[in-house]
């Protein structure tokens, strides 16, 4: 993974971002994770101060994952977050699947991906995660990449 912001989110505009992901989640099946890698991305995100923090975030991938599909197409992301308070988060976040949609496949189905999640910082340094991930069923019925997937995280920060 790699990662640079070009530009840093000021007050009137957002921060951007290009980066590089080649890690998948779930399963390794068939050349291909279960939910392809974003491969090459860009990104930008804005804060905004509105009952707490108010953050948007949305970007354009392409995968280099399953090469061979013709299914391989630019793809379109975005999420929010919202702070309940300093210590709790909401998160929500829309992959729209662009290069995951043919009918004939074992994965997407054309819904694309709704995950949501609940974040809990203890400190500076610890975090608890909550996820729920492919809300809207994305995949062929009866199959794993149909269900609905948990997740719990939990996350240590600190320096070498």
């Amino acid at each position: 993974m790699a990662k640079y912001r070009i530009f840093d989110e000021s007050y009137y505009g957002p921060g951007v971002a290009l980066g590089f992901n080649n890690q998948g989640n779930g399963p390794f099946a068939n050349n291909r994770y279960l939910t392809k890698s974003p491969g090459f991305y860009a990104v930008a995100s804005k804060n905004y101060r509105f009952m707490g923090t108010l953050a948007f975030h949305g970007g354009a991938n392409y995968s280099i994952e399953d090469r061979t599909n013709p299914d391989n197409t630019l793809n379109f992301f975005g999420g929010l977050e919202k702070s309940l308070n300093p210590e709790l988060w909401l998160a929500a976040e829309y992959d729209m699947a662009l290069n995951d949609n043919l009918e004939d496949q074992q994965y997407g189905e054309g819904y694309g991906y709704l995950n949501l999640g609940l974040r809990w910082l203890f400190n500076q340094k610890l975090m608890m995660e909550f996820d729920l991930r492919n809300i809207l069923r994305n995949g062929p019925e009866g199959q794993e990449s149909a269900r609905v997937g948990r997740t719990v995280k939990i996350s240590y920060y600190d320096a070498f």
